[in-house]
């Protein structure tokens, strides 16, 4: 089990299960609705969509977690297991009921406690109807795919427990992921990204990212990094977008304010650190030093 999509009517709880699966294998998760969804509650394009979904495909290892229609089929073409929560509509009505007005990790937004979409309770009423039949004849062409269809919560709760079980000490005590993330991803959080792979390389995977990236990392970064430390940042690093890492189990802001990007949750910490570009080299300095020490803190955790 590499490649995994969940799927179910909208409140079924796909998520839910999904991060569970993820907390118990370690395979990285991905939410389509992070994939489609602004924090303004506005949509990306299709054709940003697909390119992300795209890219999350070809990674090595994934779990997607979300129907998206249109998409089921790619997803079935490069998975080798699906499990698909197939249970009765009061179950996902309450479902939808109980998330209003939550923080979620699968979701870039809040839904108000009292907004009640009557378009969206209508295609969840018509599931069993409409989208149903569609998920279950694509499920029957590609039925040599490891399958697993879920009628109640019991069944998918007692399976998460099974194989909870059937999963190896070792398996469960592979290194954490620790995402250093800011906007642009070239200065401060490569930075970070490079002193975590020198002091805690032993305990934890260290990755960068961003929204959005730059043609190259900070070259006064790279520059003072050299000197400092004898780190070439541009020998294994360059500028990623989120999207490019793995599902991590910490997030650190490194203090982007409002613009710092929403990645489906609450970030772990924020180090509010000042953006030394432009700045003369005394200032790098300072703030890769205050890098240094809170990288080494993290040894703690």
């Amino acid at each position: 089990m590499k490649k995994v999509m969940v799927i179910g009517c909208p409140g079924s709880g796909k998520s839910t299960f999904s991060r569970a699966l993820h907390d118990i294998t370690g395979i990285p998760l991905y939410h389509l609705d992070m994939l489609n969804w602004n924090a303004d509650r506005t949509t990306v394009s299709k054709e940003i969509f697909r390119e992300r979904l795209s890219q999350t495909i070809e990674k090595e290892n994934w779990i997607i977690d979300g129907n998206y229609g249109s998409s089921i089929e790619l997803r079935l073409q490069a998975c080798d297991t699906v499990f698909f929560l197939d249970y009765p509509l009061d179950v996902c009505l309450d479902g939808i009921t109980s998330r209003r007005g939550k923080e979620r990790t699968d979701m870039p937004w809040v839904e108000p406690s009292d907004d009640v979409d009557e378009e969206f309770l209508e295609f969840i009423r018509n599931f069993e109807s409409e989208s149903r039949p569609v998920v279950l004849e694509l499920l029957n062409k590609y039925a040599d795919k490891k399958i697993v269809i879920f009628k109640s919560r019991d069944e998918s709760e007692e399976f998460l427990e099974r194989i909870s079980m059937e999963y190896s000490f070792d398996d469960r005590c592979k290194k954490k992921k620790i995402a250093f993330i800011c906007v642009h991803n070239s200065c401060r959080s490569q930075i970070a990204e490079a002193l975590g792979k020198k002091y805690l390389s032993d305990e934890f995977e260290c990755y960068s990212a961003g929204t959005e990236t730059k043609p190259q990392i900070n070259q006064n970064a790279v520059r003072i990094m050299k000197e400092l430390y004898d780190i070439d940042m541009e020998k294994e690093q360059y500028s990623k977008l989120l999207s490019e890492i793995p599902n991590p189990d910490i997030a650190i802001s490194m203090g982007c304010n409002v613009g710092c990007p929403f990645i489906g949750r609450k970030f772990d910490d924020n180090w509010g650190l000042d953006d030394p570009t432009g700045k003369s080299d005394e200032e790098f300095k300072k703030v890769i030093k205050e890098i240094e020490e809170r990288v080494l803190g993290l040894k703690k955790v």
